[in-house]
């Protein structure tokens, strides 16, 4: 399976490893802060490295939410060894509007289950920021993020949960 680290200074310093196959993105996962130091918003690949035509479609597409946090992404996405409740969950993630959030017990009545289940599928989401679930909130704060439920600081993912919820102009 074949994948490339992408360095996206998004706010906080980070690498997305994004992995494809057949043509279709089969995950994105977040790699070890470069910095913590700098606050900007841009994004930039090394353009040395051929990458395939979904590759180069992700990049596109990172490109264009990051210049407008409206963007809707339309990526070929591989569910492979998903199960059939995570899909449910991830699908319902994808109707959450930009600028909003809505809280693990109200996507919970929205597919019909529990508030954990509902935290455990977003757990699992293998396509963050293409699969919004940094749009889900605990009733008291910002709840946790890929598993990272740390205090919101510098080099955590909880720290790029807000800074994508604020670069959709979300008020945390």
């Amino acid at each position: 399976m074949p994948s490339f680290n992408l360095s996206i200074p998004l706010f906080t310093l980070f690498n997305l490893k994004i992995c494809t196959d057949d043509n279709l993105l089969t995950s994105i996962s977040y790699e070890k802060n470069i910095s913590d130091n700098q606050l900007k918003l841009s994004l930039s690949h090394n353009t040395d490295y051929l990458h395939s035509e979904v590759e180069q479609e992700v990049i596109r597409q990172l490109k264009a939410y990051v210049e407008d946090p409206a963007y809707q992404f339309t990526l070929p996405l591989s569910y492979k060894g998903a199960t059939v409740f995570q899909i449910k969950v991830w699908s319902a993630l994808f109707k959450i509007p930009m600028g909003t959030t809505l809280t693990y017990s109200e996507l919970a009545l929205i597919v019909n289950s529990g508030a954990r289940a509902v935290a455990n599928a977003c757990r699992q989401n293998r396509f963050p920021i293409i699969i919004p679930c940094h749009r889900v909130v605990s009733k008291n704060g910002l709840g946790g993020y890929d598993g990272d439920n740390k205090p919101n600081q510098p080099g955590t993912k909880l720290a790029i949960k807000c800074a994508l919820l604020k670069h959709e102009g979300v008020n945390v």
